[in-house]
């Protein structure tokens, strides 16, 4: 945690040079302001505390290009007895999607190539063809969540959003919404 403090801190950050620099200087302040909040919950008990699995383990792809993203969305949701899988693309989460359905996806909006915007209006199209396999609750990962993002988000299919930087604890609220009962360790009451 001192160290992504003092990063963020840093002179770099104060006085970046030019446009381009002041942006990609923006994308990893974002990226290491999450990484911040991200670890600084990981201790919470609540959050991360072991559970057997319920009887029928919820499948849930975690889509982000930010590794220590996925590695700690996986610890939460793996630790409340959910099946994760991980993907760093779009093209990945799509190639995921051709392997096996999943319940819930949570998509990162801003990746390099395919972005989650155009991932989700491709998978909303492959389950439309399909058709066998049901529809995956897709929700968005994003810093933006003002309402016209929020409409472009529906527009392209998706069901739900979540604002980055995001607690361990709003990831499993999101399943314990979409996906009732599938916690380990949930009161079904």
């Amino acid at each position: 945690m001192a160290s992504v403090s003092e990063v963020l801190q840093g002179e770099r950050f104060q006085r970046p040079d030019g446009d381009a620099e002041r942006n990609a200087l923006a994308g990893l302040r974002e990226r290491l302001a999450e990484t911040a909040v991200l670890l600084e919950n990981l201790g919470d008990p609540e959050s991360t505390e072991a559970a057997l699995p319920p009887p029928s383990a919820a499948r849930v792809l975690v889509v982000d290009d930010g590794p220590v993203n996925l590695m700690l969305a996986r610890k939460v949701l793996e630790g409340r007895g959910l099946e994760v899988v991980t993907a760093t693309s779009g093209r990945e989460a799509l190639d995921s999607l051709e392997a096996s359905p999943f319940d819930l996806v949570f998509l990162d909006i801003y990746m390099a190539g395919l972005d989650g915007v155009e991932t989700c209006r491709a998978w909303r199209a492959r389950e439309a063809e399909r058709g066998d396999r049901g529809r995956s609750v897709l929700v968005a990962l994003t810093a933006n969540a003002g309402e016209s993002d929020r409409r472009r988000f529906r527009e392209a299919g998706m069901d739900d959003y979540l604002a980055k930087p995001y607690r361990p604890q709003d990831l499993l609220d999101r399943v314990q919404h979409w996906l009732p009962g599938r916690l380990a360790g949930e009161d079904d009451a």
